[in-house]
């Protein structure tokens, strides 16, 4: 009796002990747009390092609108930072889904829903102009990649007025113990009245991926100051990045 007891507490500890993630093209519940298997193939190849974006040149962050052939809606945009923090220290702030409404913007509640295995799912309830506040749920696969890097895939789960919602984000540590922030996001939505002011759904979108992106930024670097003060200063920061060209030079996605 005994025996049998002690062989079931170890099998049982074992297939815990021992489980696999969940691989990155796992299937993911929720809408599949076609951005879905793009997003997969992207995190199963990435090829992009710290070095490539310090050839460039173009600074501590950099944004970049893209556009979906057929709907003007269809908010895109990438993003690259130099976050001056260990990628420890970066990685959970990512995993701190709880903590997003304090730190992200626009967001008047976050929360983790369940966890299994590298799968998070939350629940969100963001602020939008002149809207109702959106609630829709969102799956995170968390997995390891080449080189030390986290990946970070996610996708919209449920939502009634967030249509589709998929996105890459991936840090890197860089030889100097920094971290190399990049990330990629598309997202559309049943937009109500601001369907009739394009421009702003662009700008709006767009200025709240940077602040969040910058919120990021700044509490890494900064892991003493609370989540209020990073993201006023990414607020701060976020007012000299040039908004109105990035939106407007806003070009067709290519690579993915």
């Amino acid at each position: 009796m005994n025996t049998l007891f002690l062989a079931s507490i170890f099998a049982v500890f074992h297939s815990v002990a021992f489980a696999l993630p969940l691989p990155i093209e796992t299937k993911l519940e929720g809408p599949e747009s076609v951005y879905t298997t793009r997003m997969i193939s992207l995190a199963k190849n990435w090829r992009e390092t710290s070095e490539d974006y310090k050839k460039r040149n173009t600074g501590p962050f950099e944004f970049k609108c893209v556009t979906t052939p057929g709907s003007a809606t269809y908010v895109g945009v990438e993003r690259r930072m130099l976050i001056k923090a260990p990628i420890a220290r970066v990685k959970l702030l990512l995993e701190s889904y709880s903590e997003y409404a304090k730190l992200l913007y626009g967001f008047a509640d976050v929360g983790i829903l369940r966890r299994e295995d590298n799968k998070v799912v939350a629940k969100f309830e963001q602020i939008v102009p002149i809207l109702p506040n959106v609630h829709y749920e969102m799956s995170y696969l968390e997995t390891t990649g080449l080189s030390g890097r986290l990946l970070y895939r996610y996708q919209l789960r449920e939502g009634r007025t967030l249509r589709f919602n998929d996105g890459l984000v991936v840090i890197e540590p860089t030889k100097d113990g920094q971290t190399y922030f990049t990330a990629v996001g598309f997202f559309d939505a049943n937009w109500g009245l601001l369907t009739f002011s394009k421009d702003r759904i662009w700008r709006t979108s767009t200025e709240g991926v940077i602040i969040s992106d910058l919120s990021i930024l700044t509490k890494a670097e900064n892991p003493t100051w609370t989540f209020e003060k990073a993201r006023e200063q990414a607020k701060a920061m976020a007012a000299t990045v040039p908004l109105e060209k990035i939106v407007e030079q806003r070009s067709p996605v290519t690579g993915y």
